[in-house]
């Protein structure tokens, strides 16, 4: 392997998987990574532990594609065997199969709210399903040859798909009709990426170049050059103006998207294109040149963007605090570490108003502190509460819950609907900071003391 440039820092190699690593995704809450293998086969890892969560087998042949669903409890996939599966993370096994593709499945994605799945084939035709019903909905026909790629915008109005017919063709989410058709590429278009606003969609082909579009008139933006190869993966960062492009050659470019420029450049230690860059966090999965085994790169913010950023694989595995000496401590703060800023801030105005709360990796809290804490707050964001059914959360809080802790649960500000929370945390009321007519810090310092809501 060779010494990695300013910018890029390993942080762990998974290795020993069965088979060729084929697809790689990113779970939505960012420290989950799905393989999808050449037996059929996919893989979900804790990527700071390196241990395999679930390992679940279906497919009849490759394994091409992977997505997760907004929430993160599930995973769609597409094979060579022209079947698109859905996995359920939660239980650890297969919920469904759609038929209805007569070629092997390219690309597939969800829909924003989790209910519809999109899959290409190499035939030029997507397919629309609805994921509860695991039946067809529609049929988007337009490209002539193989639909490289598919991605459905974050805002839910449009689907972006790129063929070997060198077209990038924009859908209407809604009537489920054509918008727009252009070509700049010279070659296939292999991948399509929303910036997280909506406002640029970017795609990647044959021809070894990035280019950037308006979605709303199909006029092209800009290009980015510098592959030798053909491009394999595209993805945005969550609002860093982080654009990653892989290529066939085993290349990784970093761009920076505000200024039209490279930020970045990772050669030699990965092979054929095959990459996933979280949407939540700079880190990057990339197929190690052995081929069954995958690299997780942390991408340094602050050396590639000129900007001051946190890291935060080095949050993620810092050892818990230890407890201060003397410190009575009145409630542990849970949460999925996506909503970790949000989290903070709360504990920051709860700390204002002397209430002493322990904020940090949950599962490595010290016995101390949970022996002494008659509250625990279980916060709830923008992902729902899937997370919890497949994390050391759920057993800490099962934990705390057999020492007769109350149990707080709450909605934070970004969080879309009320969610389904473990069976034990039922009993007690939302506090809801999505509603200001009642200060919900006050709510919920009074939920923690005195169990009122």
């Amino acid at each position: 392997m060779n010494q990695p440039p300013p910018g890029f820092v390993l942080r762990k190699t998974i290795a020993g998987l069965p088979a060729d690593i084929l697809a790689l995704a990113w779970s939505p809450s960012a420290w989950t990574l799905a393989l999808g293998l050449a037996d059929g086969s996919v893989h979900v890892f804790d990527v700071v532990k390196g241990e395999e969560l679930l390992s679940m087998a279906g497919h009849e042949g490759p394994l091409t594609a992977l997505a997760w669903s907004g929430p993160a409890r599930s995973i769609a996939s597409g094979g060579a065997d022209r079947r698109v599966r859905i996995w359920d993370v939660e239980v650890g096994g297969e919920r469904g199969a759609m038929r209805g593709h007569t070629q092997p499945v390219t690309s597939v994605c969800w829909s924003p709210d989790g209910r519809t799945i999109a899959s290409a084939d190499e035939g030029g035709t997507v397919r629309l399903w609805e994921a509860q019903a695991r039946k067809l909905r529609w049929r988007l026909e337009g490209h002539q040859g193989a639909v490289r790629s598919v991605a459905w915008s974050p805002d839910a109005l449009s689907i972006a798909t790129g063929g070997a017919d060198h077209t990038v063709r924009i859908w209407d989410a809604d009537i489920l009709d054509q918008k727009l058709a252009f070509e700049g590429h010279a070659g296939e278009v292999t991948g399509c990426a929303w910036s997280p606003d909506a406002a640029i969609l970017a795609t990647a082909g044959e021809d070894g170049v990035v280019r950037l579009w308006d979605p709303g008139t199909g006029e092209q933006q800009a290009s980015l050059s510098g592959h030798e190869a053909g491009i394999r993966c595209l993805g945005f960062g969550s609002e860093t103006g982080l654009l990653v492009s892989a290529d066939r050659g085993g290349e990784v470019r970093v761009w920076n998207v505000t200024r039209l420029k490279a930020a970045g450049r990772l050669a030699g230690n990965a092979t054929d294109g095959a990459a996933s860059f979280s949407p939540e966090t700079p880190l990057l999965a990339v197929k190690a040149p052995d081929r069954r085994a995958v690299g997780v790169w942390e991408l340094d913010l602050t050396v590639l963007l000129g900007i001051d950023a946190p890291a935060p694989w080095a949050a993620r595995k810092a050892p818990a605090a230890p407890a201060e000496t003397g410190t009575r401590y009145d409630a542990v703060l849970c949460f999925d570490a996506c909503d970790r800023l949000a989290v903070e801030l709360v504990a920051q105005q709860l700390a204002e108003r002397n209430v002493r709360v322990w904020v940090g990796d949950v599962e490595t809290a010290p016995e101390d502190v949970l022996g002494q804490v008659h509250a625990a707050a279980l916060f709830v964001g923008r992902l729902g509460s899937g997370p919890w059914q497949v994390s050391g959360v759920r057993r800490i809080l099962e934990r705390l819950a057999g020492r007769g802790v109350r149990m707080v649960p709450v909605l934070l500000p970004d969080c879309r609907q009320e969610p389904t929370v473990p069976g034990f945390a039922s009993p007690a009321r939302w506090i809801d900071f999505r509603e200001q007519r009642r200060d919900p810090v006050e709510r919920l310092i009074l939920a923690l003391r005195s169990g009122l809501g």
